[in-house]
């Protein structure tokens, strides 16, 4: 006798049994619509759970208490960056823009414009990350987490990413640039360190 001890086990005895006993074409359209059904599927179940920039800065506050803003976005963007180098995978879905201060996400700007020191935001959910994603982040907090804002944003004016989005963008030292910092350009410089 034989025991089935999930669905997906079911399904694949289904199909076998079809296909040995010919029923090849039924078993070609179940094959397929299953295909479908698990790429779908596995699509909405990874975009769903996938992390957004409120998140992450929502765990970094939670990590490392009130900050400035212009940390909080860089500590953002190295967790985007070394989520790229490390888990080869974005950590959010978010743009990172070359600002003058140097990488910025505008949607979590937005939340906090106007404010110097940050000790939380509203916005946010820390479930949506992954344990992987937060050791990740934690190391990128071990190792950036005690420097100064302008420490952080002078070391992010060195790499090529942000120099290689601003000269696209034609842009002098100081002057307002929203050209994007491809998570391509990110992955190539900083994997190459």
């Amino acid at each position: 006798m034989i025991k089935i001890r999930n669905y997906t086990e079911l399904v694949t005895f289904i199909l076998i049994y079809m296909y040995i006993n010919e029923y090849k074409r039924a078993f070609m359209q179940v094959y397929v619509k299953l295909v479908l059904i698990l790429f779908q599927n596995l699509f909405v179940i990874r975009s769903s759970n996938m992390a957004s920039v409120y998140d992450v800065a929502k765990y970094i506050l939670e990590q490392q208490g009130v900050m400035t803003a212009m940390k909080l976005q860089k500590l953002v963007y190295y967790s985007q960056v070394w989520s790229l180098v490390w888990d080869e995978e974005e950590l959010f879905n978010e743009n990172i823009e070359a600002w003058a201060n140097g990488p910025v996400a505008p949607e979590l700007y937005a939340i906090h414009r106007g404010l110097y020191n940050l000790d939380g935001i509203k916005e946010g959910n820390i479930s949506n990350i992954t344990l992987n994603q937060k050791e990740t982040i934690e190391i990128v907090l071990k190792t950036y987490g005690k420097k100064t804002s302008q420490w952080l944003s002078d070391r992010t004016h060195s790499e090529s990413p942000w120099q290689e989005a601003r000269k696209k963008a034609n842009t002098e030292e100081g002057d307002r640039c929203n050209e994007v910092i491809t998570t391509a350009s990110m992955m190539e410089y900083y994997s190459s360190l």
